[in-house]
């Protein structure tokens, strides 16, 4: 097996500043709710990384993580860059909620790659 699939999170993404979620009628804590699923990636040390993978009907994000074997980084990259191409999920911007929201996605810094280069926040890199 080179990598896994699974989802992210039990739950669509919760809306900006929502502090519990319901699960089968069970109210959670959102932080504990939304990392369930990608704690054990993190606890072995195996590398991850969670793409969008469809909407639901509110519009809000779901997610699918892909891990990876220890050090195989660039092949669950390549997988993920792969799957947002043939997707394009990445493209869409969910409803956001403007009076919870403090910062307009456009005005965010670029992020930096280890190598240097740059991509905005929504705009698509392939990994090398």
């Amino acid at each position: 097996v080179d990598c896994l699939l699974a989802p992210t999170a039990p739950i669509a993404a919760p809306k900006i500043g929502q502090s519990s979620v319901s699960i089968d009628g069970k109210d959670h804590d959102v932080r504990l709710a939304t990392t369930r699923l990608v704690r054990a990636a993190n606890l072995l040390g195996l590398p991850a990384v969670s793409i969008v993978s469809g909407f639901n009907r509110q519009g809000l994000p779901l997610g699918v993580q892909i891990t990876g074997r220890p050090f195989e980084e660039r092949l669950i990259l390549r997988l993920a860059a792969a799957l947002e191409d043939a997707s394009e999920y990445y493209q869409k911007v969910p409803p956001l909620d403007r009076q919870a929201s403090s910062k307009d996605l456009s005005t965010r810094k670029p992020l930096r790659l280890a190598d240097g280069r740059g991509c905005r926040p929504g705009s698509h890199a392939h990994p090398p």
